[in-house]
């Protein structure tokens, strides 16, 4: 289907994510109106319209953000406000018009998709615009103008561009536990080797953590977002920074969306453990299976020891379930190790014949199986289920099944 035919269909007019800035001070630059707008929501990029032939910006520019409630939330909020002195105006920016239109009615209108040309036109649009966009290199320059061009054509680029607010909020990571800003620089410097980077906020308000969830899962201040402009590129850079040090401290990284965000939903418990194992071996037994996101073991108080079980935590569920199938039954050390989901609680209520399980999982007698006196029994063995607690100095025996 040709231009043609999209311009007379249903199709919008405005670009509905992209904003146009009118009226804007001369003396203002890029990050000036990148800093105005990155309140009302992450920005994907931002650029003032400058010249034929001189860096002097004509007193316009574009923003545009990774939604469209975002751009809808800013030309409320901005359009007729003051900048520098100045009342600025703020609408949606326009698609760029038939080349007909354009040579009849001149210089009277500027068009958002005017950012993807690569030559000179009638509307004093120079060559290469797209140079003055938040890109900090050629690759990602690259990137961006190909995205652009494949949805001028009604196409889409796999992973990469324009996407739902659900993509979105699954391309963003969170970075926690930064110092201060010489850390953030140099924690921002890898995350940039991952792949593209559309924005960055930093730092990240208090307010957001508390919002997302994100200080339960350990997540401290100060923090950012990184919005990438693929998923690939936010888990391959979770899993490059998450608890690795720099500048002497562990950095925090997770997806705010999407898979990689449900660390607690592919998290799986551990039985039978050695009393002596340490997190870096139980991790590096497990990351054979996927990235490993934490490992945790529960200590007895008393003894300092751990209580024989660990909790393990994947970043999706086909590396949760590839760990299940390969280190089920395996041994640890010299111990059979029993690998399942850590199901809460109460996924164990069953009637009048249950026995509740304690929240530490020592006690799950509901389980595809069961250890006691390190010994693992599966259901299709017996009528009749043996359960116990093994972290005490000698096994306790705390009651029987009857599979009826």
């Amino acid at each position: 289907m040709g231009k043609k035919k999209l311009r007379e269909g249903n199709e919008t007019q405005y670009s509905p994510a992209t904003i146009f800035v009118s009226n804007l001070p001369f003396s203002f630059t890029n990050s000036q109106l990148e800093e105005t707008f990155s309140d009302v929501g992450p920005i994907r990029r931002c650029f003032m319209v400058t010249k034929k032939g001189s860096t002097e910006h004509r007193g316009f520019g574009f923003v545009q953000f990774a939604t469209n409630e975002d751009a809808n939330r800013a030309i409320e909020l901005k359009n007729g406000s003051s900048l520098g002195g100045r009342k600025i105006g703020v609408k949606h920016a326009m698609h760029r018009a038939p080349l007909e239109q354009r040579r009849s009615k001149g210089n009277q209108a500027v068009h958002s998709d005017d950012i993807v040309r690569t030559k000179n036109d009638n509307d004093g649009f120079p060559s290469g615009i797209i140079k003055h966009e938040q890109a900090s290199n050629s690759q990602e320059i690259g990137r961006t103008v190909e995205t652009k061009k494949a949805m001028t054509h009604g196409r889409s680029v796999p992973n990469e561009g324009i996407s739902s607010e659900k993509q979105r909020v699954a391309r963003t990571i969170i970075l926690g536990g930064l110092l201060n800003a010489d850390m953030a620089e140099e924690v921002h410097r890898h995350a940039r080797e991952c792949g593209a980077v559309c924005s960055l906020t930093y730092p990240l308000p208090s307010e957001e953590l508390r919002h997302h969830g994100l200080a339960q899962d350990g997540c401290k201040m100060d923090a950012s977002s990184v919005l990438f402009m693929s998923i690939k590129s936010a888990r391959a850079c979770v899993a490059m920074l998450h608890q690795k040090e720099i500048s002497g401290r562990y950095v925090w990284a997770r997806q705010l969306g999407g898979e990689g965000s449900k660390t607690r939903k592919w998290k799986l418990i551990v039985r039978n453990l050695p009393f002596k194992a340490e997190i870096n071996e139980v991790k590096n037994m497990f990351l054979s299976a996927g990235f490993v996101w934490d490992v945790f073991i529960p200590q007895n108080p008393e003894t300092g020891l751990s209580k024989g079980f660990a909790f393990v935590k994947f970043t999706c569920k086909q590396d949760a379930e590839k760990a299940i199938q390969k280190f089920n039954g395996q041994k640890f050390g010299k111990r059979p190790i029993a690998v399942d989901w850590a199901v809460p609680k109460k996924v164990y209520a069953t009637g009048a014949h249950s026995v509740a399980a304690s929240e530490d999982g020592n006690c799950c007698p509901y389980e595809q199986y069961i250890i006691i006196f390190n010994k693992i029994y599966y259901k299709s063995e017996a009528r009749v289920l043996y359960f116990g607690r093994l972290d005490a100095d000698v096994p306790q025996l705390l009651g029987i099944i009857i599979i009826v």
